[in-house]
């Protein structure tokens, strides 16, 4: 997994299931939730790409908006095992403040 541009703490590459678990952890430690709204497959079962549109967002404690976002997944598998992901059109501006803001809160990543 691979996200990138920005020095937040889901930046960088994520390789391995102990990575990605702290990834993931962190994610809903910041009260993410996300959806998937659209998706789009290709290839054959030993080796399909997959592009989904997610739409993110965490709320406050008091229900106030602390983010939302919109990405581009693309995803490779083979066999259905994911061997490669990727996150575009993330808006790194969003996710630096909301980063900020959970620091802020005492919401601190996974360790």
């Amino acid at each position: 997994m691979v996200f990138t541009d920005n020095d937040t703490r889901w930046s960088g590459e994520h390789r391995g299931r102990p990575a990605i678990e702290r990834f993931l952890q962190d994610f809903t430690r910041a009260g993410l939730q996300g959806e998937i709204t659209e998706l789009f497959v290709g290839g054959p079962p030993w080796r399909m790409t997959l592009l989904a549109r997610f739409d993110d967002h965490a709320d406050a404690p008091d229900g106030e908006r602390l983010y939302e976002n919109r990405t581009v997944l693309v995803i490779r598998t083979r066999w259905g095992k994911i061997v490669h992901q990727e996150d575009f059109y993330v808006d790194t501006v969003r996710m630096a403040e909301f980063d900020r803001r959970l620091t802020a809160l005492g919401i601190t990543p996974a360790g």
